[in-house]
């Protein structure tokens, strides 16, 4: 430490210009400012900020669920798998296993089989439109392309004769097909089958789940034609696990959603007092926390337009609830300075008081929470990367955007009734006045 009281030194770059009174001119300049023109401030900023709200919310289900899109590009497993991309479609790394259970089938037999080639040979049929490269049943063993039947071709004919060990040969290709296809454990066992499909998309990403719901749309179209009697459908692998911690996700999103926005909002209006305006101070975080998702969105897709397969679904969760926390936290600090100083001047002038007295203590937290933040993108995971990104940029954002611009804006345009009748409803203290050429001259911030 230097020789100057408390933790900042007087040598110090930071001791400096806090010393030259820069800061503080800064926020008196921004006070003057709002009291100049809040209306239009307040458009310009809204304006400039909403199309990376848009690109949130048009792209707010585009999240990445692999496991292998979190890893650098110089680990082992992320070499081999684009080894085996460059060789076979990306579907192949994790088939969707469809198990069909009916009750009244015995799938050993071969009429039972026959039913399921149609069911194969229906759903190939729509493989363009599903998305699909491949299915494998008992009916197609190795497949329906064009190599795979050549290949199941070439074996019958092996195996093709009258004699004892051409049957023998038959029987034993048979009991593996069915070991592998037909289920074993009683009670279901042969009242249950497998069908594999293998996709198109890589099936760690989002699209993989939008193929998997129109293939299982598909089969509940052609089952109830194909086999009688009513058919279970259950799907695993890859993409069937993504699609269910989706759905997990959206629902627990949702959730967490509402209860923080209306705990905070109760937390506010028990604190403020003032219903209106605390409803504003959440749509400005919750505007905010939009904003974030987008630019974060834009950034990285920037970085790599090719591979970046969207968001990590980590993200959504966790920025929201930090942001929403911190947000408030400033707010309430800010409005609670704006009341101890209408104690003393009139509204508009307290809110612009306030302003510059909170704003070099609240723009100091906003960037110590920011670069504590920022040491998240010194990882190798990449949704960490994101998650980093996002919460310094979040945090920046209401530091120097919404807790200084879009919510002192506000207020004095409220208390200057700029939305006429309404104002008082909205959270206006002051009474109305006619409006005179000098009425709305700037302030002048002591």
């Amino acid at each position: 430490p230097g020789d100057q009281p408390g933790w900042v030194a007087r040598s110090s770059l930071l001791s400096r210009v806090m010393e030259s009174g820069v800061l503080d001119r800064s926020w008196k300049i921004l006070a003057a400012m709002i009291s100049r023109s809040p209306g239009r401030l307040w458009r310009n900023f809204v304006l400039a900020m909403t199309p990376f709200a848009l690109i949130a919310v048009f792209s707010y289900n585009d999240l990445s669920y692999g496991l292998l899109s979190e890893l650098p590009d110089e680990a082992r497993s992320v070499i081999g798998t684009e080894a085996l991309k460059e060789h076979f479609p990306a579907g192949t790394l994790g088939p969707t296993n469809i198990l069909l259970h009916n009750q009244q089938l015995n799938f050993l037999q071969n009429d039972q089989v026959d039913l399921i080639r149609e069911v194969s040979d229906q759903l190939y049929a729509e493989r363009e439109r599903l998305g699909l490269i491949d299915i494998f049943s008992s009916a197609y063993p190795l497949g329906m392309t064009p190599q795979g039947l050549e290949k199941q071709a070439s074996l019958d004919a092996n195996a093709s004769g009258t004699g004892a060990f051409a049957a023998a040969k038959r029987a034993a290709t048979r009991a593996r097909i069915m070991n592998q296809y037909v289920g074993k454990k009683q009670p279901l066992a042969e009242h249950v089958t497998r069908i594999d499909l293998v996709f198109e998309q890589d099936p760690f990403t989002s699209g993989s789940i939008e193929q998997l719901e129109n293939a299982l749309q598909e089969l509940k179209i052609i089952l109830p034609e194909k086999l009688p009697g009513e058919t279970k459908i259950h799907a695993l692998g890859p993409t069937a696990s993504i699609r269910d911690m989706k759905l997990v996700t959206d629902r627990d999103q949702l959730r967490v959603n509402f209860l923080v926005l209306v705990g905070v909002y109760l937390v506010l209006v028990l604190i403020l007092k003032k219903p209106a305006v605390s409803l504003y101070l959440i749509v400005t975080v919750f505007f905010s926390y939009l904003v974030t998702m987008g630019v974060t969105t834009s950034v990285f897709w920037a970085m790599d337009p090719e591979n970046f397969a969207g968001l990590d679904w980590k993200v959504r969760m966790f920025l929201f609830t930090i942001l929403i926390a911190i947000g408030e936290d400033y707010n309430i600090f800010l409005v609670a300075r704006i009341d101890e100083e209408r104690q003393t001047t009139t509204p508009v002038r307290s809110v612009l008081r306030a302003l510059t007295k909170t704003g070099s203590i609240i723009s100091s937290c906003g960037f110590i929470m920011a670069g504590t933040f920022c040491s998240l993108m010194a990882g190798t995971l990449l949704g960490m990367q994101q998650l980093g990104f996002a919460l310094a940029f979040g945090v920046l954002l209401d530091t120097f955007i919404v807790r200084p611009i879009l919510v002192p804006c506000y207020l004095v345009m409220l208390e200057r009734h700029y939305f006429g009748r309404y104002s008082r409803l909205m959270g206006a203290t002051s009474s109305p006045k006619l409006r005179t050429r000098n009425s709305h001259r700037p302030h002048t911030i002591n």
